[in-house]
């Protein structure tokens, strides 16, 4: 009889400790699930934005490189006449009917033009650096450059491609 007691009260303490330690354990393991997804949740973000980060690195890495794309072109011994030197829509005129005229290329558009000055001692006509609208433009002009060896008006003038100092 005490034996069959024991017995039971073994049973019940064995269940109860059971079920107290499972209950502990279940809620440590709640505790733990809930951290754990917190951090993983955390560390997706974190990507998330590291991402959308280096996509905009990306991105504007690229929009330099088309920035950085030169679509200037250097055009030597163009006559100056010294009373148009200064103004440039003259000076713009000129490299247009240059291109129109000399190089016969209708569709090429001039963005900007400037004549960097000569040394004083020097009787060149010096340079003239031309910006052209986009690449395309460019590629032809420089194809057809070859053209005005053969014209009468510019035989003497060169065109050549503005390589920068990088």
């Amino acid at each position: 009889m005490i034996s069959d007691i024991e017995g039971n009260v073994e049973k019940r303490l064995t269940v109860k400790f059971n079920t107290v330690i499972n209950d502990r354990v279940k809620g440590e393991v709640a505790k733990l699930k809930a951290e754990i997804t917190t951090e993983v949740s955390e560390y997706k973000d974190k990507v998330e934005t590291l991402e959308k980060s280096y996509a905009e690195i990306v991105t504007s890495k690229c929009d330099k490189t088309v920035q950085k794309q030169n679509l200037k072109i250097i055009v030597k011994n163009l006559p100056v006449e010294q009373r148009k030197n200064t103004d440039k829509t003259f000076l713009k005129s000129k490299i247009t009917a240059l291109i129109k005229d000399g190089l016969k290329l209708a569709n090429v558009f001039v963005k900007d033009v400037v004549r960097k000055q000569t040394y004083s001692g020097s009787n060149k006509s010096g340079i003239v650096v031309i910006g052209i609208e986009n690449l395309e433009q460019k590629k032809l002009v420089l194809k057809s450059k070859k053209v005005l060896m053969n014209s009468s008006k510019y035989s003497r003038v060169y065109i050549e491609n503005d390589i920068p100092y990088e």
